[in-house]
């Protein structure tokens, strides 16, 4: 496997206009097919919106690749570890980590001394799970 390079880095505000304009920054970074930018565009707005809604801090979007996947990287503020939850068909909240799980490749959290980086990964050449 080839060694991921770090392709951007930005940080957002705690708001929600910033899960939009993460989404964007996102696409914008990687060069991706319609099947993957789908998939990217709502594991970013997931995560990111996990940052504002409950870890309520301003955010970083790390991105890195190799040639086969890419990564993409939320930090946030909070030490909360993130997990997937299960509230049940009629709750409003509580479905983003699935979500996350089920479009993408792969994804997992990294603790950091001062909160988390939550990541996820995606096939770049077609051959992922999804």
């Amino acid at each position: 496997m080839a060694e991921r390079t770090m392709i951007g880095e930005r940080d957002f505000t705690s708001d929600a206009a910033s899960v939009s304009q993460a989404r964007r920054y996102v696409l914008s970074m990687l060069q991706l097919s319609p099947t993957a930018a789908e998939s990217v565009q709502l594991a970013v707005s997931e995560l990111a919106t996990n940052a504002v809604l409950h870890a309520r801090s301003p955010f970083r979007v790390r991105i890195s690749r190799d040639d086969e996947s890419a990564r993409v990287e939320v930090f946030d503020h909070s030490s909360a570890p993130a997990a997937r939850k299960d509230y049940g068909p009629s709750a409003v909240t509580g479905r983003g980590l699935t979500i996350v799980e089920r479009v993408t490749d792969a994804w997992g959290v990294t603790p950091d001394g001062s909160g988390k980086w939550v990541w996820f990964e995606v096939s770049l050449t077609g051959q992922g799970v999804r």
